[in-house]
């Protein structure tokens, strides 16, 4: 009866300690996923996440219209995913002659006015009529989605 005893009290024994080990595992594993959501959810002032992944840029001052030589770029959208900027624009010529292909500068900056990216010569833009557009494409392996402003201008 003794032997039957002890046995009784191992087994109470041990399912208490496994009961502890699971409870452990599990609120150290809800914890976990409770501080990497926190790490996602982090806000960025001038980026927002979207569902793939992707990170868009949200201020104002890039979306304004910016001109430069004979250019006028609008609509401008800026996003970054796995490290890769893009750019995406619509370019016009506001000048009263055609232009010629001609190559842009990019320069992205922070809201304390400092240069955090420079791509000389990284867009290019083809022949383009008076009043005419097209679409503007630049991409970078740069990450600069929460960006406060771009300049563009002719390299």
């Amino acid at each position: 009866m003794k032997d039957k005893g002890k046995i009784v009290v191992w087994a109470i024994i041990v399912i208490v300690i496994i009961g502890v080990i699971v409870f452990a595992v599990v609120k150290n594993t809800n914890n976990n996923n409770l501080a990497g959501k926190e790490t996602e959810t982090k806000k960025e002032e001038f980026a927002t996440q979207l569902d793939d992944g992707t990170r868009l840029n949200t201020s104002s001052k890039i979306s304004e219209t910016k001109k430069f030589d004979t250019f006028e770029v609008s609509g401008i959208q800026l996003t970054e995913k796995d490290n890769q900027s893009i750019i995406l624009a619509t370019i016009k010529n506001v000048g009263e002659t055609a232009s010629n292909v001609t190559l842009i500068t990019v320069s992205v900056i922070d809201k304390t006015g400092k240069e955090i990216y420079h791509g000389d010569g990284i867009g290019i833009v083809g022949e383009l009529q008076p009043g005419e557009t097209q679409q503007l494409n630049v991409g970078a392996s740069f990450d600069c989605a929460n960006a406060y402003d771009i300049v563009f201008s002719k390299k």
